[in-house]
């Protein structure tokens, strides 16, 4: 991440086996909103594309989104939206991706009822699919980043954070590549207001995939 006089911008550089060299940064997009320090994140598939995460304004400057771009065939594609949901926060995105060229992002959308944690695939044959909801909590208030990871048959894990009445639990939902999202299961059950139970991590989902957590 650099600061320039458009605010802070996220730029990359790629090193492939056939060059052995880094190319020259690229800007990922120029930034809407000069205040914005976004994490971004990245992954890398088996067959050499890369896909990098941020958020930031949309392009009218009023709304804060998604935004994606993808390094494929040796050349950045254009940064896109990953959603196009006006009617709230979107952040705590996340992203995975797997030998077999498959990735997967997922996000929170705040809205009037409270948070709701959306995912979108991708699969090199078809493009990206439309996004799906994960789950959603009436009057969710702090949630940290989400996690996620995709093994090789293109199964996915994600694992969130809820705050709901002043109670924090853990959830994690799992779907194989082409089946729809199970609800989502507590992965803790005590349900106290005194306790602090968030910042899930995922292992490597080419083996089982353990949830852990903070809870104290």
């Amino acid at each position: 991440t650099s600061m320039g006089s458009d605010g802070f911008s996220a730029y990359a550089t790629v090193r492939t086996s056939a060059t052995a060299a880094w190319t020259a940064p690229t800007q990922m997009k120029p930034a809407k909103y000069v205040n914005s320090f976004p994490p971004h994140k990245v992954a890398m598939s088996g067959t050499g594309e890369a896909f990098v995460i941020w958020e930031d304004l949309d392009d009218a400057g009023t709304q804060s989104s998604v935004w994606m771009r993808r390094f494929s065939a040796g050349a950045w594609m254009t940064a896109t939206l990953v959603e196009t949901y006006d009617g709230g926060i979107c952040d705590a995105s996340n992203v995975a991706a797997n030998t077999a060229g498959q990735a997967i992002i997922v996000w929170r959308q705040l809205n009037n009822s409270g948070s709701e944690i959306m995912a979108r695939r991708y699969a090199p044959a078809t493009g990206f699919a439309a996004p799906v909801s994960l789950g959603q909590a009436t009057g969710a208030a702090w949630d940290p980043a989400i996690s996620v990871a995709l093994d090789e048959t293109g199964a996915a894990t994600a694992a969130w954070a809820f705050t709901v009445q002043s109670k924090y639990n853990v959830y994690a939902s799992h779907a194989a590549n082409g089946q729809a999202w199970p609800a989502a299961t507590a992965m803790e059950t005590d349900n106290q207001s005194a306790l602090l139970s968030s910042d899930p991590s995922l292992a490597d989902s080419s083996k089982p995939a353990p949830v852990v957590g903070c809870d104290g």
